[in-house]
């Protein structure tokens, strides 16, 4: 199965925005952590890519997906097959008012063991999370 790592930006009530929110100071610190992640994988994954063609990869090639309001159909698809192996998520320190991460089925998370494996404060009260799944 294919190696694939999400990137989650929210704010502290659980909104997810994404790297080119203009509106939130805070998103321009995580845009270039964000795109270094992006350009070090082998592959960006989209809601077109098939799910199919991830089941039966056995490369060691790496995928990566940033978590918008558009893909979390199809990021609770991957959590459900338990294809993610890495979540990173960057919590903003801003109160948005409109919660989507409650959208993400967390009964997807359950059957699965998380380690938290980095933490990071970042400039202007940012902080990076990194879970890596356990088996």
């Amino acid at each position: 199965m294919a190696k694939i790592q999400l990137l989650v930006m929210m704010t502290l009530d659980g909104s997810i925005i994404d790297q080119y929110t203009k509106d939130i100071p805070s998103a321009k610190i995580c845009s270039p952590i964000i795109s270094e992640i992006i350009k070090d994988a082998d592959y960006e994954l989209t809601q077109e890519y098939p799910i199919s063609y991830l089941l039966d990869d056995s490369s060691n090639e790496k995928f990566v997906i940033e978590a918008t309001k558009n893909s979390l159909s199809y990021i609770n698809a991957i959590l459900k097959m338990g294809l993610v192996s890495v979540i990173t998520i960057f919590v903003l320190p801003v109160l948005k008012g409109d919660t989507d991460f409650r959208k993400m089925q967390y009964s997807s998370f359950l059957s699965t063991k998380w380690r938290l494996v980095s933490n990071t404060i970042c400039h202007d009260g940012v902080v990076c999370l990194e879970y890596l799944c356990k088996d």
